[in-house]
């Protein structure tokens, strides 16, 4: 009875094992670790496939650079905002696309995919990753801006008062 259960145990953490070693297979190797966030040879060659389609094998190396330096950039601006405690979920996405949709004049969200589709040949899920990005970046920006800018009345005043005709009025 005790082998049975150390043969069950056994199979149990090859049976688990197997199933980490083939995911990182998949993954490809790690390319880069940005903050200990690993980014995983997959990761780069979707953006290449989701941007070039059919002529992702075309790429140079200095486009394929620049891709991998944006995903370095990418995983930066997500950290920044996870640790801000800024976030976009998937109704911001979605919120986004019906914005787009309305001011594109289109009938629906399957139309502004499908015109992607055809135009670019994005997938709905690299678009809506390319708009997550987007939404943080001007979340993030918004949120360094903020923290930047003062409001001081009386520095505004001053600077008024010292050279009123540098701010003139027009009605």
């Amino acid at each position: 009875m005790k082998k049975l259960k150390k043969a069950a145990a056994l199979l149990l953490v090859l049976f688990i094992g197997g199933i980490m070693l083939s995911a990182c297979e998949r993954k490809g190797e790690v390319i880069a670790i940005v903050n200990g966030d690993k980014i995983y040879e997959i990761e780069l060659k979707n953006m290449i496939t989701g941007l070039f389609g059919e002529n992702s094998d075309s790429i140079t190396e200095a486009e394929k650079e620049q891709l991998y330096e944006s995903l370095i950039t990418s995983k930066l601006i997500s950290q920044d905002c996870k640790e801000r405690g800024l976030s976009v979920s998937d109704k911001d996405v979605d919120a986004y696309i019906d914005e787009v949709v309305a001011l594109q004049g289109l009938e629906s969200k399957e139309e502004f995919y499908k015109q992607l589709k055809d135009a670019y040949d994005y997938s709905e899920s690299f678009i809506k990753s390319l708009i997550r990005s987007s939404l943080e970046e001007e979340k993030l920006y918004a949120a360094v801006i903020a923290e930047s800018v003062v409001e001081d009345d009386a520095a505004v005043q001053a600077a008024y008062d010292a050279e009123p005709a540098k701010y003139k009025q027009v009605e």
